[in-house]
């Protein structure tokens, strides 16, 4: 029995990216216009590669989670978080070219909401098992699908090649092995009863929440209204 579907997963979250667009016009513009900022990019390139590290550390938490549960799924995510690996590499590569180095990226302090979000996965998996991050690597690859192709365009239009080469292998990556259907298929085996699929929305709607505060806190850090 299917308790929730693409349809359905996709429709809720644009519902809330929708009302970050309305509350947000630079972020809209940035992830569907023309709007670009160089220190802006930059530091959300910063923010991803140490939510890149955080986000792969919560996977091994919720694989830890399903083992002797549910073992195909367990499987499954594992070679989901195997393909992940080292994908804060390929940032890396560009923000060195953009001047910001390794020591100075990991270093760099996380935005309060940023960490926000990873104490709400991270307490959810506690309490529910592996589910929530399974749904939240979803809205990871569903966002990627949506929005990283034109960010990653425009930035390649003002940075030029050398500077974005990771964030277009990247994204070169995710298109080719469809992640966003592949991470779909393993939320669909996690999600076994009506609660689970409550429990999925719930945390579309509220790891969404904390990307629009995010991206508040984006703007304000390098001067900018969000």
């Amino acid at each position: 029995m299917q308790f929730i579907n693409f349809e359905i997963s996709k429709e809720i979250f644009h519902e809330e990216f929708d009302k970050i667009f309305t509350n947000q016009p630079y972020t809209k513009m940035f992830h569907v216009g023309d709007a670009f900022d160089k220190k802006y990019y930059t530091r959300h390139m910063i923010e991803c590669v140490n939510r890149i590290n955080l986000n792969n550390e919560l996977d091994s938490f919720a694989i830890q989670k399903c083992i002797n549960k549910d073992n195909i799924l367990a499987k499954e995510f594992t070679y989901y978080l195997y393909d992940e690996m080292c994908h804060d590499d390929l940032f890396l590569h560009d923000l060195k070219e953009l001047g910001s180095n390794k020591e100075d990226v990991l270093s760099t302090p996380l935005f309060f909401s940023t960490e926000l979000l990873m104490g709400y996965l991270n307490f959810k998996v506690m309490q529910n098992g592996a589910l929530p991050a399974v749904v939240w690597d979803w809205v990871l690859e569903y966002y990627g699908k949506m929005y990283n192709g034109l960010i990653t365009n425009k930035a390649l239009l003002h940075l030029g090649k050398d500077r974005t080469k990771g964030a277009k292998s990247h994204l070169n990556t995710d298109e080719v092995e469809d992640h966003p259907a592949l991470m779909f298929r393993i939320v669909s085996r996690a999600i076994k009863s009506e609660n689970d699929a409550k429990l999925c929305e719930e945390v579309i709607r509220n790891s969404i929440f904390l990307i629009g505060k995010y991206f508040e806190e984006l703007a304000q850090s390098v001067g900018l209204k969000a």
